[in-house]
C-alpha cells in the first residue's frame, strides 16, 4: 500500500513543478487563432522542410494518398492586418459620429488615413481616390482578406504537386471561443459543487472533495505547459473528463470516511485499494487510446489520452495524499 506521507510530499513537488509550467502554457488554434493547412500528396513529405516551429502535425494515409494536417499560428502580418482592420472600423465609427453632430472631423480623417496607409503597405491594395465613408468602412475587410489570400497563395506555392486546403480562425473568433470555454468550465464547477454539497449536506466535506478536483486541474494545466501541449477544444474536453474521474475517487473516499463507523485508518486504506484499482483501469483504457493515436498519428487522440493519463496519475496524489490527509485532520477534531 502506498504511503500517504510520501504521496503528500509527491503532490507538493508536482504542485511546484506545475507552477513553472503555467508560465509556458499556450493556447491552441481554437483559442488563439491560427491556420490549419491540409496537404494531400501522392508522395510522402517532410513537413519540417516547409514550416518553421511551432506547429502541430497530424499525419494519415488514405489508400495511396498522404494527408498532412498542419496547424500553425497566424503569421505576424495577418495579426497586424486584423488589428488595423479593427482600429479602422472604430475610427470610421468616430468619423460617422462626428459627422452626424456637425463636428470637425479633419483630425479623425487623418487618423483613418494613417491606418489605411499601413493596410495599403501590408496588402498592396489601394483605397480609391475621393473615397466615401462607406469605402473606408469596407476597405478594412478588403485589405485584411487580401493579406490572408497572399499568405495562402504563398503556402500553396510551396506544394506545386499536392492539393492544399487552408482554413483559418481569426483572433476575434478564437477569443470568443476562449471566453465560452471559460464560461463552460465555470458552470461545470458551480453545478458540480452544488451536487457535491447536496450529497454531503455539509460544507467542509464538500470543500475537501472540490479541493482535490481543482488541484488536479491546476497541476495538469501546468504539466501541459511543460510538455508543450496547448489548451484546445480536445484538451479542454479531456480536462472535463478528468474532473469527473477526480470527483469519483474523492466522493468515494469522503463518503466512506463519514458513513463508516469502523476505524478510520482502515477505511482510508480500504477506499484507497478500491480507488487505485478504478484509477488503474482508467489509465489502462487511455493508454490504449494513446497507443492508437501514435500508431494512426492522430493528434486529437494523443492529446486527450496524454492529458487524462497525467490527470489520473496526479489524482493518486491529490485524493490519497491531500484529501486523505485533510479527512484525517478533520476526524481528529471530532
Amino acid at each position: 500500500m502506498l504511503n500517504r506521507k510520501h504521496l503528500l510530499i509527491g503532490l507538493i513537488v508536482l504542485f511546484l513543478i506545475s507552477i513553472y509550467g503555467w508560465f509556458h502554457l499556450r493556447l491552441g488554434i481554437d483559442f488563439e487563432g491560427g491556420m490549419l493547412v491540409t496537404i494531400t500528396s501522392s508522395q510522402p513529405l517532410t513537413i519540417s522542410n516547409y514550416f518553421n516551429p511551432p506547429y502541430r502535425l497530424n499525419e494519415k494515409t488514405v489508400q495511396d494518398q498522404y494527408i498532412y494536417e498542419v496547424t500553425i499560428p497566424n503569421p505576424p502580418e495577418l495579426e497586424q492586418a486584423a488589428k488595423l482592420r479593427n482600429d479602422l472600423s472604430e475610427c470610421v465609427k468616430e468619423w460617422v459620429n462626428a459627422y452626424s453632430r456637425n463636428q470637425s472631423s479633419d483630425q479623425i480623417k487623418n487618423k483613418c488615413d494613417a491606418l489605411v496607409s499601413q493596410l495599403e503597405t501590408l496588402s498592396g491594395l489601394q483605397l480609391k481616390e475621393n473615397a466615401t465613408l462607406q469605402d473606408y468602412s469596407e476597405y478594412g475587410d478588403l485589405a485584411y482578406y487580401k493579406v490572408l489570400n497572399n499568405i495562402k497563395e504563398k503556402i500553396i506555392s510551396k506544394f506545386p504537386n499536392a492539393q492544399v486546403d487552408i482554413s483559418t480562425i481569426t483572433p476575434t473568433l478564437s477569443k470568443t471561443f476562449f471566453e465560452k470555454m471559460k464560461q463552460v468550465f465555470l458552470l461545470a464547477i458551480i453545478f458540480v459543487s452544488m451536487v457535491v454539497l447536496y450529497i454531503f449536506r455539509s460544507l467542509i466535506p464538500s470543500l475537501i472533495v472540490m479541493s482535490g478536483a481543482l488541484m488536479d486541474t491546476f497541476i495538469v494545466l501546468g504539466l501541459m505547459g511543460l510538455l508543450g501541449i496547448p489548451l484546445s477544444f480536445s484538451t479542454f474536453a479531456a480536462l472535463l473528463v478528468l474532473l469527473g474521474y477526480s470527483l469519483d475517487t474523492d466522493v468515494l473516499l469522503t463518503s466512506r470516511f463519514f458513513k463508516s463507523r469502523g476505524e478510520r485508518e482502515h477505511i482510508i486504506k480500504e477506499s484507497m485499494s478500491t480507488g487505485i484499482s478504478m484509477t488503474t483501469t482508467g489509465m489502462l483504457a487511455f493508454a490504449i487510446l494513446l497507443a492508437i493515436g501514435y500508431v494512426l498519428k492522430i493528434v486529437f487522440y494523443k492529446e486527450i489520452a496524454t492529458v487524462v493519463l497525467m490527470g489520473l496519475f496526479v489524482d493518486i496524489f491529490t485524493t490519497w495524499g491531500l484529501n486523505a490527509f485533510l479527512l484525517e485532520k478533520l476526524g481528529e477534531k471530532k
